[in-house]
């Protein structure tokens, strides 16, 4: 292949990339999130690259992630649930969080709040009714994936109304970082008759007082969540709440 542009500005290592459409303002655009703790966003065109957002003195850059050396660790694109020609931005890293930004703005929109360790992986898809979900995948000593609502801040299920909005809906399984996560459609549902209750469990963690509530609804869904680690391959059905498939590694 031949070498079209290069993007410049980035003072550490670049550690997640996505490309995204940006509805009504037309064209392709980058997001880029780096160990220098900053996202930056990009305009790809014809005359090659440049930033979009722009502060005095530099390039737009989002800046929010704090800390010395707190890598931007993961990035996911979608469009708001609400606004559907307005782009939104994922990111994940190394202070626990998970955070929504409009990257035409740079503003914070959200901070995602739960995980106790470094966040590595993240996957946005719809499913039971909501039309922008965000998973999240941590590290450590949490080797979680936890499920947010991109609404509102709070993780959120179908059966929220049940357990109250401040409780975070959680995968357990994995015993050792999650380092990628993605969504796909099983519509021929090859995965069912391999579950077994010691694949994953599920349940909501209160984030107020720490009791957890198992619940399993009894809608299922074809939306399937694959987890991995060093330890094994997880798929998720993401609505009944099990784990459908496992496999080991290693």
């Amino acid at each position: 292949g031949r070498e079209l542009n290069v993007l410049e500005g980035h003072t550490k290592d670049v550690l997640a990339l996505v490309a995204f459409h940006p509805g009504r303002y037309g064209g392709t655009w980058l997001a880029s999130g780096s160990a220098d703790s900053t996202i930056r966003i990009w305009i790809v065109g014809g005359e090659g690259a440049k930033h979009v957002l722009r502060r005095s003195g530099g390039s737009a850059k989002m800046d929010s992630h704090p800390g010395q050396g707190c890598n931007v660790n993961a990035l996911a694109a979608f469009v708001d649930p609400h606004r559907t020609d307005d782009p939104r931005l994922a990111s994940a890293s190394d202070d626990w969080r998970v955070r929504v930004w409009d990257p035409i703005r740079g503003d914070e929109l959200l901070v995602f709040k739960g995980h106790q360790n470094e966040v590595h992986a993240l996957a946005v898809f719809s499913s039971a009714g909501f039309r922008a979900r965000i998973a999240s995948g941590g590290s450590w000593d949490d080797c979680t994936i936890r499920l947010w609502n991109a609404d509102s801040g709070y993780s959120t299920n179908a059966s929220d109304t049940a357990v109250g909005k401040r409780n975070l809906l959680v995968l357990e399984g994995h015993t050792t970082r999650v380092g990628a996560l993605a969504v796909f459609q099983d519509t021929a549902d090859p995965w069912v008759e391999q579950a077994e209750p010691n694949y994953g469990t599920a349940y909501y963690l209160n984030t107020a007082t720490g009791e957890t509530t198992f619940l399993k609804p009894p809608v299922t869904s074809s939306t399937r969540l694959a987890s991995s680690s060093e330890d094994s391959i997880r798929i998720w059905d993401v609505v009944a709440l099990h784990c459908v498939f496992y496999g080991p590694l290693g």
